[in-house]
């Protein structure tokens, strides 16, 4: 687990957060990293004598300017005479100017922003998915940052995974002339080296840089009111870019005195630990000299996956709060279902017949959930072990009664809450090894799963994932197994719902070509399912049984 500062997780929810967002992020997607663009690129223009490992040891700016050097080399003559021949001044004899010498410079001028242009475009081509290299389970856990209160974002990638994160954020780059009719109140995405469909914009190169800093005073600014404004959380980003440098070191120099330690935070991972060795230490000493503080995680992905966790915990016990104090104001039921749950001694829990304020006592059953915590607090004043998940006896609890509470409300069976409550029940059995545990919390997700409406369900991988897991656990007869839930799933195979074989069935999908394939105890499972149950949707046996 990855030390969070529950300061940041405030600030996160409080939505002042803008992620800074670096090529680290997106080459889970499949997009090339900088040395690789840089390698990319080289090869694009012709250049074929330069090292890969070599790129890494240089300024990067530097290594692209060089190569925009060479291509404008290369390619001068031929652009000259494109466009004298585009403005009718060919002739016998195009390698000198026209002899009007502001006509030359115009010609001189325009020669050099098509060849750059062209170099861009260039660039741009070479940034794109290479499916090979896609993570998927990583992807799934980098898009979870949709579900922050982020309303600015900054980037310095070309591509389009932020977009794509945040469809509604409206995008802002260097070159397309959006600036004066931008609304600052909107939410965006501010993307300071341009865009893949603007190459007029890009940054890539030394001068591209120094045009920056010039001619794209808007940005600048931009920046400037964003690190005044808010807390910036840098995430596959090296901080070594001259562009953020010049204005973030300007505004050191004029906050510095007041600037608080809880304004810049930096995630390194083991990949940063890797590449800086034994400077390592002294660079995060660097990062905090100009009061960046250092969170240490082992990935990008499982940081991003335990930030939105914590948050949702954070945001559940202050929502739920609130809940009590507008749910009881009349009657007090609310308050009364949710203590005879964890209060009552004799397991009488009190239903009401109001479906609205059953459906927001199911809301509340997984905001407990996600956050154990809440039990420690009034009304409930309980001991419960400090995890992130509840103890055993609490969640066996919840699932009990949520089986009680959709039973009496039917049209509960159809909401998106009860969805996840099930999906938390399944994830609850994955948090122990204890075999008589592991058949207890079994039995609660398979009267939550048999009961479920799954006409709008669609297979979810994640969710797959998560029953292979359990499943490997069970075995009626395997040694190191559960036999008690192995027994248990041999009776109630059946009470598994389609919406979670269809996930089991598509995440055994993705794995059955893996060198490891699939576990023998799943492959105990698909034999029994093949034989005792009938589903809808198409399972791919021959595929399976090549593997088994």
């Amino acid at each position: 687990m990855t030390e969070i500062q529950k300061r940041l997780i405030k600030q996160i929810n409080n939505g002042v957060v803008v992620p800074f967002v670096g090529a680290g992020y997106s080459r889970y997607y499949g997009y090339p990293s900088w040395n690789e663009l840089l390698s990319k690129t080289a090869k694009k223009i012709g250049v074929e004598d330069l090292e890969y490992d070599d790129l890494g040891k240089g300024d990067p700016l530097q290594i692209a300017q060089s190569l925009l050097h060479h291509y404008k080399t290369e390619n001068y003559k031929e652009k000259k005479e494109s466009i004298i021949m585009e403005i009718g001044m060919e002739g016998p004899d195009t390698s000198e100017l026209p002899t009007n010498e502001l006509l030359s410079k115009v010609i001189e001028g325009e020669i050099q922003d098509r060849l750059e242009n062209d170099f861009s475009r260039k660039v741009l081509e070479e940034v794109h998915i290479s499916e090979h290299r896609k993570d998927n389970e990583a992807i799934k856990k980098l898009d979870k940052l949709s579900k922050l209160e982020i309303s600015h974002v900054l980037t310095t990638n070309y591509e389009e995974v932020m977009e794509k994160i945040f469809p509604q954020h409206k995008v802002l780059s260097p070159g397309t002339n959006r600036e004066l009719t931008w609304n600052d109140s909107e939410k965006s995405i501010i993307k300071i080296h341009g865009d893949k469909n603007s190459p007029e914009g890009i940054i890539f190169t030394h001068s591209q840089f120094y045009k920056f800093i010039h001619d794209f005073g808007y940005f600048r600014s931009k920046l400037y009111t964003l690190f005044s404004s808010n807390v910036i959380l840098m995430m596959g980003y090296g901080f070594n870019d001259l562009t953020i440098h010049q204005t973030y070191f300007q505004f050191i120099r004029d906050y510095s005195d007041e600037l608080r330690e809880d304004k810049f935070y930096m995630v390194l991972t083991a990949y940063d630990k890797e590449k800086w060795g034994t400077y390592y230490e002294y660079y995060i000493k660097f990062l905090n000299s100009y009061k960046i503080n250092v969170i240490e995680t082992v990935d990008l992905p499982s940081f991003i996956d335990q930030l939105v966790d914590e948050a949702e915990i954070e945001r559940a016990s202050t929502d739920i709060s609130g809940q009590f104090e507008h749910q009881d104001k009349d009657s007090g039921e609310f308050t009364k279902a949710l203590l005879s749950i964890f209060k009552s001694e004799d397991e009488k829990w009190y239903i009401s017949d109001d479906a609205y304020l059953n459906k927001n006592v199911l809301e509340a059953l997984i905001k407990i959930y996600k956050g154990p915590y809440i039990l420690k607090g009034k009304p409930f004043n309980l001991e419960n072990e400090n995890s992130n998940n509840p103890d055993h006896e609490y969640g066996l609890k919840i699932f009990d009664y949520a089986t009680e509470l959709v039973n009496s409300t039917n049209s509960l069976i159809k909401t998106r809450d009860f969805v996840k409550l099930t999906n938390l029940s399944l994830d609850f059995i994955n948090h122990t090894n204890d075999f008589y545990w592991i058949d207890s919390r079994l039995e609660r997700f398979l009267n939550l799963s048999n009961l479920l409406n799954e006409e709008y369900l669609e297979a979810d991988l994640e969710i797959g994932k998560l029953l292979y897991d359990v499943l490997e656990k069970c075995h009626p007869r395997r040694y190191m197994t559960s036999n008690p839930a192995g027994r248990t799933l041999l009776d109630r195979i059946k009470d598994i719902s389609t919406y979670h074989m269809s996930s089991y069935f598509a995440y055994i999908e993705t794995i059955s070509d893996n060198v490891w394939g699939i576990g023998t105890v799943n492959l105990y499972w698909l034999e029994v399912i093949k034989e005792h149950c009938e589903y809808t949707f198409d399972i791919p046996w021959d595929k399976i049984e090549n593997t088994i």
